[in-house]
């Protein structure tokens, strides 16, 4: 199976994946519900891809008025077990062959899921054939800037994700989509505070040396780094900031 390797790595973390400091931030999670309540407010039929323990399916359904149910899919049974709420439909399987009819969706939210997928092309065709005509799909990730630092973030970011397959930034992304069939139609940027020690704590299959590699690299980043990305040292913790997006795009 393509996925096992990742499969196993969220069995690990599923038990304690809602408290990792991001996945429940309030600031990311309002903007991709006022996004789907601004781009598609009728929207009756949402499908939330890599959901996970259901924290953004929980939130737009808590967020957005009407809205009664919401599908959860995620190649990792352990995370959606931890989803309780009954109005949440967990669908196991990968983003690029869904077992959705053509049509299927008004509104796809994607956080933090497609860095891991390997075919995103097929991915973004599939996305267009199970939603409607003019589908809305709402898009977050953590992105580096668009500038001298992003080869930097890249290599962080390799050793903190190792799994990861996609280390796009804002406009890769937005050209993948445009390239396959959607048309952007709005952009949201938004930056969180991260923490090394929290990012130890919660995940636990991160090992010594991965933990060694990347504290060097955070304490020995080039100083443009350092600034543009809020590095700094608080007692035994490394400070820094995530700069995010937040993307809304329409099948075109």
């Amino acid at each position: 199976m393509i996925y096992k390797d990742l499969i196993d790595h969220f069995a690990v973390r599923a038990s304690s994946f809602s408290n990792n400091g991001w996945a429940d931030n309030k600031t990311i999670l309002q903007i991709i519900a006022d996004s789907a309540s601004s781009f598609c407010p009728y929207a009756n039929d949402i499908l939330d891809y890599g959901a996970g323990t259901g924290i953004v399916s929980e939130y737009l359904l808590d967020k957005i008025p009407n809205l009664k149910s919401i599908t959860a899919l995620d190649v990792s049974s352990e995370m959606l077990f931890h989803i309780k709420d009954k109005r949440i439909k967990c669908v196991i399987s990968s983003v690029e062959s869904t077992p959705f009819n053509n049509g299927q969706f008004d509104l796809i939210v994607s956080r933090q899921c497609l860095h891991y997928v390997h075919d995103l092309a097929k991915t973004i065709s599939e996305s267009k054939r199970i939603l409607r005509s003019n589908g809305i799909f709402v898009l977050t990730q953590f992105v580096p800037l668009e500038d001298e630092t992003k080869q930097y973030w890249k290599e962080l970011t390799r050793i903190r994700q190792p799994l990861r397959v996609n280390y796009f930034s804002e406009k890769d992304w937005i050209d993948s989509f445009t390239q396959n069939g959607f048309l952007p139609l709005s952009l949201k940027r938004f930056t969180i505070q991260s923490s090394v020690s929290k990012w130890s704590d919660h995940y636990k299959n991160v090992n010594e040396s991965q933990m060694q590699e990347y504290t060097s690299m955070l304490l020995n980043a080039p100083e443009s780094y350092k600034r543009k990305y809020g590095i700094v040292v608080k007692g035994n913790d490394i400070i820094g900031q995530t700069h995010g997006v937040t993307i809304v795009f329409k099948a075109n």
